[in-house]
């Protein structure tokens, strides 16, 4: 088991996965059946792959759901503007008819 571990964090340390990735496949590691560890080391560059295709779709994701929150942002912002405007020039309008 010790062999195996030594060998997950070799091949972890040489991968490049996401720190948040190798965090969990380190989690996950002891608690597989040593059929399944050894089944993942002989596939391991298309789990890492796999792991690495996910993370950067995960991460395309996250940028897109960013631009967006910041889009909404910005046009609330706009309207709100607007309504700041349209309340103001209401106001300077009320206050012309008094004077007049």
């Amino acid at each position: 088991m010790t062999t195996q571990n030594t060998e997950l964090l070799r091949r972890i340390s040489i991968t490049g996965l996401h720190p948040d990735d190798a965090r969990e496949i380190i989690r996950i590691f002891p608690v597989l059946t040593e059929e399944k560890q050894l089944q993942i080391f002989e596939t391991w560059n298309s789990v890492v792959a796999s792991i690495k295709l996910h993370r950067q779709e995960l991460e395309q994701e996250k940028e897109i759901l960013l631009v967006q929150a910041l889009e909404n942002i910005e046009s609330d912002l706009e309207e709100y503007g607007r309504t700041l405007v349209h309340g103001g020039a209401r106001k300077d309008l009320s206050g012309l008819k008094f004077q007049i």
